[in-house]
């Protein structure tokens, strides 16, 4: 607004606009007036309205006139620099915009940068309905007025995938952050008979097999809400049907817990781990999740978390 271009610049900046508006002529009338414009609508008229009510008409040449101006004027500015630093990235994170509810507040809906940036064309500012989007109100309420036509809108299905696909990345990331253990790949391949003896030495360790691993749970023996009666009757066998249900099923929060007392596997059992294994490899990607239903990333993930340290692969 306040810079002066070189011509060049502004004819290149003239000819890449090329949006044809119905009402251009309005549009043309109003920006060759806009000084004119402004100083009779943004500052004469609040000057008189309170001057006739209130008897104050340098007041609402102030307020109502300046005051106003500069704050509209900063809170639009606003969504230029806060609005690209402050905030949160539901829908992309490959891109500085931002939703910003203090921003969309004082803009009257304008500061969801980021659910614009990656639907310019939708009208809304957000396809949640509760929302506070005052502009999207104010051109539905035009729409039903017959103002205007042709509104174009995202459809709720584009909208989500875009931010399963976030999510999805956000939990990629964070899950090759994680300690899940020794990999399975790198642990030691023990057959039975190996397996067996080394149960035979270790009097004071508690050995157990689940799913074809072999984890050492001394460390858990006591505090292990069944007692430890019961790792000392599992010690040397294999307790993987006691472990997913037959005794008790396990929850989550213990199979992660048991994966980082692992220290071998159990050869012949490849196809009791590969599963758990195809879960925690950093390198081998998910395609399914837990449902059986197929995985599905952005076309960007992969190049954006190779570059960070995570991986697109990761599930």
């Amino acid at each position: 607004m306040i810079i002066i271009h070189n011509l060049k610049v502004s004819r290149a900046i003239r000819e890449s606009k090329l949006d044809e508006l119905p009402n251009k002529k309005v549009v043309k009338w109003q920006a060759d007036n806009y000084l004119l414009l402004f100083i009779t609508v943004g500052l004469m008229i609040p000057s008189l309205i309170c001057g006739w009510f209130w008897n104050d008409y340098i007041g609402g040449l102030i307020y109502a006139g300046f005051f106003k101006t500069a704050l509209a004027q900063h809170s639009i500015f606003a969504t230029n620099s806060f609005g690209h630093t402050i905030g949160t990235r539901p829908y992309n994170d490959c891109k500085s915009p931002r939703n910003n509810v203090l921003l969309n507040l004082i803009t009257l809906g304008e500061g969801n940068l980021n659910f614009h940036y990656e639907f310019p064309m939708d009208y809304r500012n957000s396809n949640v309905w509760y929302e506070f989007d005052p502009t999207r109100w104010l051109i539905k309420l035009l729409c039903y007025l017959h103002c205007v036509k042709h509104l174009k809108k995202t459809s709720n299905s584009t909208v989500e995938m875009s931010y399963v696909q976030q999510q999805q990345k956000l939990i990629d990331n964070k899950r090759s952050q994680l300690n899940w253990g020794i990999p399975i790949e790198k642990l030691p391949v023990f057959s039975p008979d190996e397996f067996r003896r080394l149960a035979e030495k270790s009097q004071n360790r508690y050995l157990v097999v689940v799913s074809g691993i072999i984890h050492d749970v001394t460390p858990f023996a006591k505090d292990h809400p069944g007692g430890l009666p019961l790792i000392k009757a599992a010690h040397g066998k294999d307790a993987t049907t006691a472990f997913n249900g037959a005794v008790y099923q396990h929850s989550n929060a213990a199979r992660n817990l048991l994966a980082t007392m692992r220290i071998g596997a159990l050869g012949g059992s490849e196809t009791l781990f590969w599963k758990q294994q195809r879960i925690e490899n950093k390198s081998v990607p998910i395609d399914n999740d837990t449902d059986g239903n197929k995985i599905v990333r952005s076309g960007a993930q992969e190049t954006v978390n190779k570059v960070y340290g995570g991986t697109a692969d990761a599930a």
